[in-house]
Formats: structure tokens, C-alpha cells, sequence
């Protein structure tokens, strides 16, 4: 099947038809209508710009920048003091403060307007400060230059003289009025200040007062007065060497009651061995032991030759024996009762540097207790004291 194509055929529109050579023939056909009105108009723009009076513009170029409190009041956010958040009207706000009813009645009273543009418009009467202010308004003109904080004032007149004094005169009394504006800020933030200084003041006088009552009150010295807490009993070095004391006391008493418990107990002859290993050092003990073993010995032998009870060699070896036994007797005798008396001393030593320490603490934990509000009132005393100069 095929597909068809149609062409539509449209009329040409007769005005899209028109050539440039068909305007050319209307213009020549009322050419005579078209010069008449070209030279009207010509004559009429002349003889309305000869017949107008001249009109002079003098310009002031000042910068404004913006305002921020030259007196930082407080110790909270610093962004009001270093430039705040931006203002999108502030120069807007600047345009209608060079303009507004104190600036210009202060340049109509400055420059005498009143009179002079009763004399120059030859008046009756000098004109009141309402039409003069009204007439100056509207020959002021405030204009901002391209993206800068640059602002210009433009004054008009027929007279170029006045119409520079104009502009001057209004840019000097718009500064005047701003810098007294920004010294009442300044005096403001002054006297905010003063104030705050005064309060804080007022604490630091009622806080040290109290102070020094507590001070006085619970006894702390000049030396503790000048610490931030109690002094305590003993220095961290000293408490570190009692307590060292107290565990090396302890250890050697714990050694020596073991020591002691387990020599009461033993029979005689496991005790003579185990005396000389357990007390090493004690040479009169080893002697004596060894002495009672000899002479035991040299018995023994006597009788294994057969001599009687009665010999007097077997007398006197058993006589010396009986001396020899005796004097290890109390030789050992002597060292379990050393060895309970160790027990004591290194008991005492260690209950002394235990009870020295442990009272140490407790001195502390109620000296502390006891001065705690002076110091407590002594560092809040310090942080207003702090504030205070902040401030100031």
C-alpha cells in the first residue's frame, strides 16, 4: 500500500509582500508632513532646553562602613563585636539617615537657607523650617557605587556654589550626627560595663569576706591558707616510705612467726638439727651442738671398751656430757624465746607504721572535711575574681 504525500499550497499574505520599496514611495509621498514634524520637534526641544534655568550637581563621595560596638560588654558570643551578621539593609538604612529630618534641618540652620532663599527667591519672609527642609530634601540625591560601601551625594542647584556647599555641608553634619550617635553607643556600652564591673565587684568583696571568716574561724594558717587544699599530715613521699615500712615489717613478720611455730614444736633432737639451718649465724649454738656430739661419741666409745659407770673417765665424760647437754639446752632454750621476741618487735614495728599511716589519713580525711567550705569558698572567690578582670 502506498503512502501519499501531500503539498498544501498556502496564498502569500500581501503585508509580508511589502519592500523596502514601498515604504520609500509612502515616505515621498508625505515626506513634506514628516520634515514638518522632525523640525517641531527639534525647535521645541531647543527653544525648552535654551528657556530652562541651569541646573549644577555637585557630588561627596564618603565611605560608611558598618557599625560595631567599640566596647565588648560581657564574655558571650564576640560576633556583635567583630562585625555581628550581615545586614542586606543597612546601607539602605544609611540612605534614608542622610536624608532624614535631623541631618538636613541641621544644614538648613548651618547654612542660613531659611534667609538666603528668601533673599534669592526675593520673599516676603524667611521660609519656615518645614519648606526649607522640603525644598532641601529635594535637591538631594544619594546614590551607592558599584559593589563598595562607597555612598555618593549628589546635591542640584542653579548655583553651582551652592549646590557644592550643599553636598559638603550635608556629608559633614551626616558624619557629625553618626560619630555622636556612635559615642552614645560607646557611652552605653561604658556604662554597662561600670555596672557589671560593680556587681562583680560587690561578689568579690562579699566572697573574700567570707573568707576570711571561714579562715579564721577553722584555724588554717598562712602556709595553708596558700594552697588550694588541706596540707596534708605527712608528704606523698613520706607516706610512700611509712607504708613501704609497714609491708617490709610485715613481710619479715610473717617470716618469723612461721619460723618461730614451727621450731616450738619440734622434739629436742629434730629441734638441734634444724636450729643451726632455721637461725643461721649463731656459732656458739653450732660449737656447743658439735661439742655435745663429740663427748656423746667419746662416751660411747668408753663404754664399748667395756669401762664401767664408776671409771673415772666415763665420770667425767658423762659430767661433761651433762654440762655440754645443758648449755645447748639453754641454747635453744634461748633462741625459740629470741625468736618470740622477733615476733613481737616486727609485730610492733608493723602495727606502728600501720597505725601511722591509717591516722595520717584519717587527720586528712577530717582535717579536709572540716575546711572544705574555705576552700570551696576560696576557689569561688578565685573564678569571680577571674570574671571580675574579664571585665575589666
Amino acid at each position: 500500500m502506498e503512502a501519499r504525500t501531500e503539498e498544501k499550497t498556502f496564498a502569500p499574505n500581501p503585508e509580508v509582500q511589502l519592500h523596502f520599496l514601498d515604504y520609500w514611495r509612502i515616505i515621498r509621498i508625505r515626506k513634506t508632513v514628516i520634515l514638518a514634524v522632525f523640525l517641531l520637534v527639534a525647535l521645541t526641544t531647543t527653544v525648552v532646553t535654551y528657556v530652562l534655568p541651569e541646573t549644577f550637581s555637585s557630588m561627596v563621595r564618603i565611605s560608611i562602613e558598618r557599625d560595631g560596638p567599640d566596647v565588648k560588654v560581657g564574655l558571650g558570643d564576640d560576633s556583635a563585636y567583630y562585625g555581628g551578621r550581615y545586614d542586606p539593609f543597612a546601607m539602605q538604612t544609611e540612605f534614608q539617615r542622610i536624608q532624614s529630618r535631623p541631618v538636613l534641618t541641621n544644614v538648613v540652620e548651618r547654612l542660613n537657607l531659611r534667609e538666603e532663599w528668601m533673599r534669592k527667591y526675593k520673599l516676603q519672609a524667611p521660609l519656615n523650617m518645614e519648606d526649607a527642609y522640603r525644598q532641601l530634601k529635594g535637591r538631594i540625591d544619594v546614590q551607592q557605587s558599584h559593589n563598595s560601601t562607597l555612598v555618593e551625594i549628589h546635591a542640584y542647584s542653579d548655583d553651582k556654589d551652592e549646590a557644592a556647599k550643599l553636598a559638603n555641608e550635608v556629608a559633614t553634619v551626616y558624619a557629625e550626627v553618626r560619630k555622636k550617635v556612635r559615642d552614645q553607643v560607646k557611652q552605653g556600652g561604658v556604662e554597662k560595663l561600670r555596672e557589671e564591673l560593680g556587681k562583680y565587684t560587690n561578689q568579690v568583696n562579699v566572697m573574700q569576706s567570707n573568707v576570711n571568716s571561714l579562715r579564721e574561724k577553722l584555724g588554717i594558717s598562712d602556709w595553708e591558707a596558700a594552697n588550694d587544699a588541706p596540707t596534708p599530715t605527712f608528704d606523698q613521699e613520706t607516706l610512700r616510705k611509712y607504708d613501704n615500712e609497714r609491708i617490709q615489717a610485715e613481710r619479715i613478720l610473717a617470716e618469723s612467726i612461721s619460723r618461730f611455730e614451727s621450731l616450738k614444736v619440734l622434739p629436742r633432737e629434730e629441734l638441734k638439727k634444724a636450729a643451726p639451718i632455721a637461725v643461721a649465724g649463731d656459732a656458739t649454738l653450732s660449737e656447743l651442738i658439735n661439742r655435745e656430739n663429740q663427748t656423746e661419741e667419746a662416751l660411747a666409745n668408753k663404754r664399748g671398751l667395756g669401762y664401767g659407770e664408776d671409771h673415772s673417765e666415763v665420770k667425767a665424760l658423762s659430767e661433761t656430757f651433762r654440762t655440754i647437754r645443758a648449755q645447748v639446752d639453754a641454747r635453744l632454750d634461748g633462741l625459740i624465746t629470741a625468736l618470740k621476741s622477733q615476733v613481737d618487735i616486727y609485730r610492733t614495728t608493723s602495727e606502728y607504721y600501720r597505725k601511722q599511716v591509717d591516722t595520717a589519713r584519717e587527720q586528712d580525711k577530717s582535717k579536709y572535711a572540716l575546711t572544705r567550705p574555705y576552700y570551696e569558698a576560696k576557689e569561688e572567690l578565685r573564678r569571680i575574681t577571674i570574671n571580675a578582670i574579664n571585665w575589666h
